[in-house]
């Protein structure tokens, strides 16, 4: 997407330049089937689908990718949630779940990642074990799932220096004290300033034919 600037030169004259910018958050290319994502800081973000509470962050940087599965449906003839290889049951009930893998998301080294992804897809992730989730027994499928729109360019969470600053107000801090909460007014003109938003995306178009087989809980 291009952008037209224009410069000041010393004498007084006017430049135009043109330079490639990057999309906005609330950008919408009607044209392109898929999304843009683009995540500061994957661990944090992921400890809030984990645990959205302000009780602090259990954030888990031995997590350096994650996957990505689409939800899928039941079938139209489902009438009842018999025992199967889709239906899970707990204390609380039985639910029908069925997914397929879509792709992997490496992490940069800084915590943040990028990735393009078919958009209008119920997407859920799932985290690797790590050494933290292992001693904690920390669920590794995120609680919620997410959708993106087709054409859209969005972004996603803050660096953590920054989530203290901004959204502690309605999560928590970080730490889960109350004073750890500020606000700081300048804290958007930098939380773009991560690896993933200079690097290229991780591409997860594939179409449903080369997709991963279904699988249950």
């Amino acid at each position: 997407m291009a952008q037209t600037i224009n410069r000041e030169t010393a004498h007084g004259q006017r430049r135009i330049e043109a330079r490639q910018r990057q999309p906005n958050a609330d950008d919408i290319d009607e044209r392109r089937p898929t999304a843009s994502v683009l995540v500061h800081d994957a661990p944090m973000i992921l400890s809030l689908m984990m645990q959205n509470t302000p009780t602090g962050r259990v954030v888990d940087d031995g997590v350096r990718s994650f996957e990505v599965w689409e939800d899928l449906p039941p079938p139209l003839d489902l009438t009842r949630l018999a025992p199967g290889p889709f239906v899970a049951q707990d204390e609380h009930g039985s639910v029908y779940v069925r997914r397929r893998l879509v792709g992997v998301v490496p992490i940069q080294e800084d915590g943040s990642t990028r990735f393009e992804v078919t958009g209008g897809l119920p997407l859920v992730y799932k985290l690797p074990d790590t050494p933290l989730s292992r001693e904690r027994k920390l669920p590794r499928v995120v609680s919620e799932h997410v959708m993106f729109t087709p054409g859209e360019s969005v972004h996603e969470g803050l660096p953590r220096t920054a989530f203290d600053g901004f959204c502690a107000g309605c999560h928590g801090s970080a730490s889960g004290k109350g004073l750890d909460n500020g606000l700081q007014p300048d804290v958007l003109s930098r939380a773009s300033d991560t690896a993933a938003y200079r690097s290229a995306p991780a591409v997860l178009t594939p179409p449903p034919a080369e997709r991963g087989p279904a699988v249950g809980p």
